[in-house]
């Protein structure tokens, strides 16, 4: 009679033949309505003597961790015992009896014993109870005790204990029950002796009497041979009618994995499993859930309306996979907040779409619904259930269908819908109610118990889709319904007919605002049609207004009180063409700008074209130059500056390379003279001027002719070996200029420093004045001038690509991205190419002020020149933060939001350098091998940024020429 060859499901019963009484074994949570009678019962015996708390109600209404239970129907129907069992247990710890004899000095001995037969499977027997005559009452222990055998066959377990009253154990003893010692403890107060018993399947039949031997060999060939159709026809309601709440099964645990053992042993049952598919979805999920979440686990859920078996992912990890695609219409701080969120829906008709649009979107962390009606045909054409559902209350059909998306959600039903006796219960703990019930009585009472409580109220009336929020959360004195029904309270309402509530009704609706068909309808209710008409999709489209408002209602967004339409169709009478307004003519195929060496020019013009033709950040050309015969002044232009641009450092870079392209064109010419920087101060704008004297030099004058081709190459380009006699012959180039030179091949140092670079440049976007003045500079042909800023076309971007930029010229787009600390997209092109180039060039100088940014500026443009002569491609690549020298730099440029990250990355990009005390980088260049670009940016026309004038005659007092 062991568990070899059992076959029991849950539903399989027995008759003791000595009192007639059937015993009907089941788990909690696939018939919470039998679960229920047994609490009620449990309670009510436990009242009688006066220690209903060790019941522990609370914790058992939802029976997760009751493997079984038994419950005793007499002829009538009447419920008359009842027994449940824990387990199998994972350890003594985990047995209430250790708690509840802890005061016997044999306590240690009732603790060997389960840790004894743990491996082989110990049951606890808690909340025994019979009811009846008292000779009944005395019969149906010992029905009790064999049932206790019956449940370690069940649940495979060797063992059984429980704490019983000391008068019970004659009783029990002759269906094998012991007392484990001697001693008993006065629980649970000193009116009782209370002593451990145990149960041992395998000597059951050994320590029984005859007679008892004999009833548990004929029940338990009951229990084995039971079928549906066998079930007890007394009193109680089958799955179909009343289970609504999904068996989720945590198989780590013994106990549970004996339930599942159970439920498999029905051969109707359909076994789902898309477990590991589910897995391989979640390690897909971008970014890479934290491994708590890869590693979770399992879960198998049971549905006993479908008797079904599902196995899925573990809560945490379910909720990140199936809420996946809301991201980031709602971000996953946004939608944690939801999760706390308890809704309560009250009338299950139009309040079906609503909660399953909540459940869909994950807004809730607890709906209660409450319906007293049950699903007919006419239903059907606005409750999204089926034909199978039809007597089915409406509560439990909604529930169901939530629980088939979302087992773990909690969800709680009222099917005997709201009463002034249970609306309490219902708003206790609520953060919101939605009310769609037909009844005027109950509107009104829920308003005034949910004021009471400060608990806002959302209502949808599905004609011309009428929203009504009332905050009384924010407004505890505001007046119901916006006030349109005046004094009017649920009592006074509750008293009055139907046809004296009509008045009223209309008012709540607004006459002049419900629908033409709506409002003729009202003169034909009860004469030519049944009921007030609604249709599924004026439903659905109030679920989508509600699931808006309570998204913004958790998260803090503005949601007033006040009444809101969204009439479909007022809507579409509004549908017109669509009028298309003609973009600025934008030419991406129109020949590139051209930007030719002046004709006829002097040597002063020859030398200030090749100084306008040098570098600088977003060719926003930060110069003016000013000359006569002898000399040449460099100027720097602040208004022509970037947010990057800190104390004009890049400027100052710029106005470097634009000195050096002019001595190139000066040795050329052979006027190349003497330099000086800053000749009125270092903080003056006047940056440098250039004497025009008589000097040639052969290596500068051989870079001519590369000055008006050189060009940033934005490239993918292929990384190739770069002879390390050339990265001398450009370190020696730049050291002549007083500047240093790093470089890197090395592969993975190439993708670390691309991997920075692609984390700076995110910040390009996400930093809005950078983000403005980055997307100001890009110009497009046809549409914008052309001569400063950067040609689109010099981005060498894809079709895809140059269509997103309309998308990154939004900053509401970049801001959200920043409030998500996203955007690591923005970022890849930069690494993609960063880390396939050939190398990465950084040029530094030994100080960090304006002379020395100078001077960088003519070590970058010098090597730059040197670069491309020797047929490699160049692109500054430099981090956003390049000009940036100190902390409070950093805050200048990013604000206290992003101080941290951007000083984390400012302190590992100069760590991949090894630099100095004191040496600053002043640039850093992608070096590769690619065809030259597509387009050359140009620059502004010589005329408007040289100013010629003649050298001014200086009189000294005595009247000599003062000049020179």
């Amino acid at each position: 009679m062991g568990r070899s060859g059992s076959r029991y499901r849950y539903g399989a019963s027995f008759v003791d033949e000595v009192s007639g009484v059937r015993f009907e074994g089941h788990h909690p949570m696939e018939r919470p309505d039998l679960w229920r009678r047994y609490l009620d019962d449990a309670e009510g015996k436990y009242r009688s003597r006066g220690f209903e708390g060790t019941l522990r109600r609370r914790e058992l209404e939802e029976g997760t961790g009751v493997a079984l239970f038994f419950i005793g129907f007499a002829a009538d129907g009447e419920a008359v015992a009842g027994v449940r069992f824990h387990g199998p247990l994972e350890n003594s710890h985990q047995a209430a009896i250790i708690e509840e004899m802890a005061a016997s000095s044999e306590i240690e001995d009732i603790r060997k014993l389960i840790d004894d037969d743990i491996r082989l499977g110990v049951l606890e027997v808690k909340g025994a109870w019979s009811k009846g005559e008292a000779a009944l009452g005395v019969r149906l222990v010992a029905a009790i005790s064999r049932s206790v055998t019956h449940a370690m066959n069940w649940l495979g377990s060797e063992r059984a204990v429980a704490a019983v009253s000391d008068a019970l154990v004659p009783v029990g003893s002759v269906a094998g029950g012991r007392q484990v010692g001697t001693t008993w403890v006065a629980f649970p107060d000193e009116r009782y002796r209370t002593v451990a018993v145990t149960w041992q399947r395998s000597r059951s039949q050994e320590l029984s009497t005859p007679e008892h031997q004999v009833l548990l060999r004929r029940e338990h060939e009951q229990l084995s041979r039971w079928t549906e159709e066998s079930s007890s026809p007394v009193e109680s309601v089958s799955v179909r009618t009343r289970s609504f709440q999904p068996m989720v099964l945590d198989v780590s645990l013994r106990s549970q994995r004996e339930v599942l053992r159970v439920l498999r042993e029905d051969d109707a049952l359909q076994i789902i499993d898309r477990y590991d598919e589910q897995r391989a979805q979640l390690a897909d999920v971008k970014p890479t859930p934290a491994d708590a979440v890869l590693n979770e686990g399992q879960r198998w859920v049971y549905y006993p309306w479908r008797r079904a078996l599902v196995r899925l992912l573990a809560p945490r990890s379910f909720s990140t996979l199936r809420l996946d695609r809301n991201r980031n219409k709602i971000t996953s701080a946004e939608q944690a907040r939801q999760r706390t969120l308890r809704v309560g829906i009250i009338g299950v008709s139009a309040g079906h779409s609503i909660a399953h649009v909540l459940a869909m979107e994950g807004l809730v962390g607890e709906l209660r619904l409450a319906d007293f009606d049950t699903v007919e045909l006419s239903n059907l054409n606005r409750i999204p259930g089926s034909v199978l559902d039809l007597g089915l209350n409406k509560a439990v059909v909604a529930a169901r269908r939530i629980a088939e998306i979302d087992p773990y959600l909690r969800v709680v039903t009222v099917p005997e819908g709201i009463t002034p006796e249970n609306l309490d219960s219902f708003l206790d703990g609520l953060d919101l109610v939605v009310e769609e019930c037909d009844s005027l009585d109950v509107k009104f009472l829920v308003r005034e118990a949910a004021r009471a409580r400060r608990i806002p109220v959302i209502m949808e009336t599905s004609d011309r889709g009428v929203l009504d929020v009332e905050r009384y959360d924010l407004e505890p004195r505001r007046a119901i319904f916006h006030g349109l029904l005046g004094e009017m309270d649920y009592q006074t309402l509750s008293g009055l007919s139907t046809a004296e509530k009509g008045p009223y009704v209309l008012k709540m609706l607004g006459p002049r605002d419900v629908s033409a068909r709506a409002a003729a309808t009202f003169f034909e209710l009860g004469s030519t049609i049944t009921g007030w008409p609604q249709l599924a999709s004026e439903v659905t489209l109030g679920a989508v207004s509600v699931a808006a408002a309570v998204r913004r209602f958790a998260q803090g967004s503005n949601l007033p009180s006040g009444r809101l339409r969204i009439d479909v169709d007022e809507i579409l009478e509004g549908l017109a063409p669509v009028e298309v307004e003609p973009d600025p003519i934008i030419e991406l195929a129109a020949p590139a700008p051209t930007d030719p060496l002046p004709v006829n020019a002097d040597d002063v013009e020859l030398i200030v074209d090749a100084a306008r033709r040098a570098p600088s950040g977003g060719n926003v050309q930060p110069w003016r130059f000013e000359a006569d015969d002898e000399e040449v002044r460099f100027f720097l232009v602040p208004e022509r500056t970037s947010k990057m641009d800190i104390a004009h450092r890049g400027s100052y870079v710029g106005l470097g390379a634009a000195l050096f392209n002019a001595r190139v064109a000066a040795a050329t010419r052979s006027r190349l003279g003497s330099v000086k920087l800053f000749p009125d101060g270092e903080f003056s704008h006047h940056v440098a001027t250039l004497r025009l004297g008589r000097g040639s030099d052969a290596q500068l004058a051989a870079l001519y002719d590369a000055v008006p081709t050189r060009a940033a190459n934005r490239r993918p380009g292929q990384p190739e070996e770069i002879d390390p006699g050339l990265v001398d012959l450009f370190s020696h180039h730049v050291q002549k200029e007083g500047a240093s030179l790093r470089f890197v091949t090395d592969r993975e140092r190439l993708g670390a420093i691309g991997e920075l670079l692609g984390r700076t440049d995110r910040l390009r976007f996400l930093l809005p004045e950078v983000h403005q003045q980055m997307l100001h500079e890009v110009r497009w042909p046809g549409r914008d001038s052309l001569e400063e800023g950067l040609d689109v076309r010099t981005l060498e971007m894809d079709p895809m690509s140059l269509a997103a930029l309309d998308l990154l010229r939004r900053p509401d787009v970049m801001g959200h991205l920043a409030e998500w600390r996203a955007g690591q997209m923005l970022g890849l092109r930069t690494q993609a190419v960063v880390s396939s180039s050939s190398a990465v060039a950084a040029i530094t100088v030994p100080r960090a002020d304006p002379t020395w940014y100078v001077r960088a500026g003519a070590a970058i443009e010098r090597f730059w020149l040197h670069a491309e002569v020797a047929g490699l491609a160049v692109q500054p690549v430099a981090p956003v933060f390049l000009y940036a020298n100190s902390e409070a730099d950093l805050l200048a440029l990013g604000g206290e939001r992003y101080l941290d990250e951007m000083y984390g990355l400012h302190q590992r990009f100069g760590a991949l350098w090894d630099l100095a005390p004191g040496e600053t980088l002043t640039m850093v260049l992608r070096i590769f091998s690619a065809p030259p670009p597509t387009v050359h940016s140009v620059r502004l026309p010589l005329e408007d940024v040289l100013s010629r004038e003649a050298k001014p005659i200086l009189i000294s007092q005595n009247g000599h020429n003062a000049g020179g």
